[in-house]
């Protein structure tokens, strides 16, 4: 099976969580190594990011009721920030040079930095989750 020609990209929360599921989806699982065409190596991930969350971009996510993503966003406990840096270290591992590979390595250490997490009910509750979504695509595309 090869590669999908239509461009695949990850919705996934803005927490350890979130990026390990994306990236386990875009590598692969240890436990899958044997087997053939388990990995979606083009995948993208659309976010939300760091930028989102944090407000960078609050044209696209202001609402009337004054609501900001920040709102939203959740301390990571101990047990999230060890996971982070843990998926941050192995991510750092991996010989890669992509835009695409850094910005990961980017958004895990911003969320070490502010210490914080998000569900994508974030952008949501911030705003409108379909503008959102279309602005993201058009950015990837």
């Amino acid at each position: 099976m090869s590669q999908p020609l239509l461009p695949m990209y990850g919705l996934v929360d803005f927490d350890p969580h979130g990026v390990a599921i994306m990236l386990t989806y875009k590598n692969g699982s240890r436990s899958l190594r044997h087997e053939e065409n388990t990995a979606l190596t083009q995948l993208s991930w659309l976010g939300p990011k760091s930028s989102d969350i944090l407000g960078y971009q609050v044209g696209e996510l202001s609402s009337a009721r004054g609501y900001s993503p920040v709102d939203a966003t959740l301390p990571l406990c101990t047990r999230e920030r060890r996971e982070t840096v843990r998926l941050l270290s192995k991510t750092i591992e991996k010989e890669d040079e992509s835009f695409e590979h850094i910005d990961i390595i980017r958004e895990l250490q911003m969320m070490l930095l502010f210490n914080t997490k998000a569900e994508i009910q974030a952008v949501d509750d911030a705003g409108d989750l379909t503008r959102w979504l279309d602005n993201a695509l058009i950015r990837a595309m």
